[in-house]
């Protein structure tokens, strides 16, 4: 069962995406999916690619929130962390 791992899943800014030869190999099973002519194999694959989209999207959804969260949490720091100018 070819994997977002083993077909080369690629990174751009930190968020995991499919491999165009994993894409390309979903789009075949869901259209034999949608016209009723997979196998049992290939429905296990099918099922088994979803789930490996499923666990992809849920650690980039992950990942963007801790993106936010550490982005937000750095503002604030700096905003404390200014300097008071003192009126003589």
């Amino acid at each position: 069962m070819p994997t977002a791992q083993s077909k080369g899943a690629s990174r751009a800014n930190g968020v995991r995406k499919m491999s165009p030869a994993f894409q390309r190999r979903l789009d075949v099973l869901m259209d034999k999916n949608s016209e009723g002519s997979l196998s049992a194999t290939e429905q296990r694959e099918l099922m088994a690619m979803l789930d490996e989209v499923d666990r992809q999207t849920l650690l980039n959804l992950t990942q963007l929130l801790l993106r936010k969260r550490n982005r937000a949490t750095s503002r604030s720091r700096t905003k404390r962390s200014a300097p008071t100018k003192l009126v003589s």
